[in-house]
């Protein structure tokens, strides 16, 4: 049996060759793939002539096609994003192996399906190895399903509607089993028999009172081919750490502790260090979220510790993290001392933390640490002053390229305090930043400046200002250039493609390190509202999208 990561790569490998001669085209800035409408077009006529697939999607469908169009020798059936509130005959397709039902993933509101499906559905399609009805209406699954002895896959995420999913005991052959963003009480009997299960996705949102016990911790021991792994219901009593950790063919773990001790002892184990992904939460009364390996870290409403060490000294083992979420902790004041800080850490998230008043404590050091980080994100900090040194930027910063701050109410400087080394001819301190490319400062009252000296930002492309009125002054460098031929001035330095903001700031601001920069960078001013960067800007969005980014590949 190969490994998930072997599969995955089989897979895009088969992707890579179908681009390379122009059968499929990317979407979706790279993620996605999509065949051309006219190749789409062609294939389906082609296939009709054996009647072995059957298309019809997104053709606002309300009932089933003809009976005709089943035919006995239908191999695979599309009908996803077609609006079908039921299936109404029972097809005889005995050849049948794929069968699509779902609607786009995570679209809102789910539709289809609202009427069910004949509880004879599934009767005359014991060959079906694939079935998805995720993001459907469906209320109740048809008694036929729990008989289909070759179903290898069984996705069922997103159907807000299911509140119960009968015993699965008799589907052994399945591979795949997906129940994520569910609202059922709780896990479905029957799964310690699906000895062969690779993939096991629970994420429930039910509203139940009361905490149950877990029933997973007891078919862990039987599940052990199990490749994938997620759990996430705060109603039911933790997964436990042995049985985790005896899962040796693990490769992707997304799970929810809520206690800080079951946290710290499954990362005793080291168990994590085998895995290719992992996400791992904290959560309820105590903490939450903690993740990690080319994933994530949240940690929420915990009240004592002054750092994060504090918290977790677990965290100085995670050396792999690589997105990291800090919300609701009454008691940090800091984050890590700069030598303890994790090198592959890309993404931190900061988001009401009361007591912060520093990001990183600086001591005098030799070594490079936070070279890895990229994006920050800053929100509801309100005793943090000011983000960094000059120190800080120019020894342990070099590679940050985004900067997002919002809602901090005694933000008074982004940089603090002045680097003797470099110095202008107008004795102007210089701080380079060469990957930095996006700003954006919102509703910052107290913000006098960015920066006192002066910044080289030869890669700044994107810069947001609102509700900052005290911000007088942009501190970025500027090379102006006059034309002889039109007599126009051009800017070289830094290659800004757009500025948001109010209009009264703009009007009022200096951007003193020029005399001719503001009024040649005055057709990229955008204001306000008409910004493209108002949408999805808190931080809990941008949270999802990178989580979203770094779990795309599994």
């Amino acid at each position: 049996m190969g490994s998930r990561q072997a599969e995955r790569d089989r897979g895009h490998a088969i992707l890579n060759k179908l681009e390379n001669v122009c059968l499929l085209e990317k979407c979706e800035n790279g993620k996605c793939v999509k065949m051309h409408d006219v190749i789409r077009d062609m294939a389906i006529n082609i296939t009709k002539k054996n009647s072995r697939f059957m298309v019809k999607t997104g053709r606002n469908l309300e009932d089933l096609p003809s009976e005709i169009e089943w035919s006995n020798n239908v191999e695979r059936v599309s009908l996803m994003d077609s609006h079908l509130s039921t299936l109404i005959f029972v097809p005889n397709c005995p050849k049948l192996s794929t069968l699509f039902l779902q609607k786009p993933k995570f679209s809102y509101p789910p539709k289809g399906l609202h009427e069910g499906l004949p509880n004879s559905f599934f009767v005359h399609m014991l060959g079906l190895r694939i079935l998805d009805l995720s993001c459907t209406n469906i209320a109740f699954l048809p008694d036929s399903i729990y008989d289909m002895v070759n179903l290898r896959a069984l996705i069922l995420c997103e159907c807000r509607e299911l509140k119960q999913v009968g015993s699965l005991a008799k589907l052994k052959e399945l591979r795949e089993l997906d129940l994520s963003w569910n609202e059922m009480e709780t896990i479905p009997d029957g799964i310690e028999e699906l000895v062969l299960l690779k993939h096991f996705s629970w994420i429930s949102y039910h509203s139940r009172q009361t905490v149950l016990p877990n029933p997973l911790s007891k078919l862990l021991p039987n599940l052990l081919q199990l490749q994938c792994l997620r759990h996430d219901d705060e109603k039911l009593l933790d997964v436990g750490v042995e049985e985790l950790s005896g899962l040796r063919k693990l490769e992707v773990l997304d799970v929810n502790f809520s206690s800080l001790h079951n946290f710290n002892s499954y990362m005793k184990t080291q168990h994590y260090q085998r895995l290719t992904h992992y996400r791992v939460r904290l959560s309820g009364r105590e903490y939450s979220r903690l993740l990690g390996r080319k994933e994530i870290d949240m940690i929420y409403t915990c009240n004592d510790p002054t750092s994060l060490l504090d918290v977790s000294p677990s965290l100085q083992i995670a050396t792999d993290l690589k997105a990291c979420l800090i919300s609701k902790c009454e008691g940090i004041k800091y984050l890590w001392c700069v030598e303890d800080c994790i090198d592959s850490l890309n993404s931190l998230f900061l988001d009401s933390l009361p007591s912060l008043r520093v990001l990183f404590k600086l001591k005098p050091t030799d070594n490079v640490r936070c070279s890895g980080l990229k994006h920050l994100y800053v929100s509801k900090c309100h005793n943090l002053k000011h983000l960094f040194t000059p120190e800080l930027v120019k020894n342990h910063l070099q590679n940050l390229q985004n900067i997002y701050v919002r809602s901090c109410s005694q933000m008074e400087d982004i940089i603090v305090g002045v680097e003797e080394e470099n110095i202008n001819e107008k004795n102007n301190p210089i701080l380079c930043f060469p990957n930095f490319r996006c700003l954006e400062l919102v509703d910052l009252p107290k913000l006098k400046g960015i920066w006192k000296g002066t910044m080289t930002c030869d890669s700044l492309q994107n810069l947001l200002v609102l509700k900052c009125r005290k911000l007088k002054r942009l501190p970025f460098a500027v090379s102006v250039h006059i034309n002889n031929g039109d007599g126009q001035r051009r800017a070289s330095t830094p290659p800004l493609k757009q500025i948001g903001g109010d209009k009264e700031w703009w009007d009022g601001v200096e951007w003193d390190t020029h005399p001719h920069a503001k009024s040649v960078f005055q057709p990229l001013f955008v204001q306000g509202k008409g910004f493209r960067w108002l949408k999805n800007n808190w931080v809990t969005s941008r949270w999802r999208e990178t989580v979203d980014n770094i779990f795309e590949e599994v």
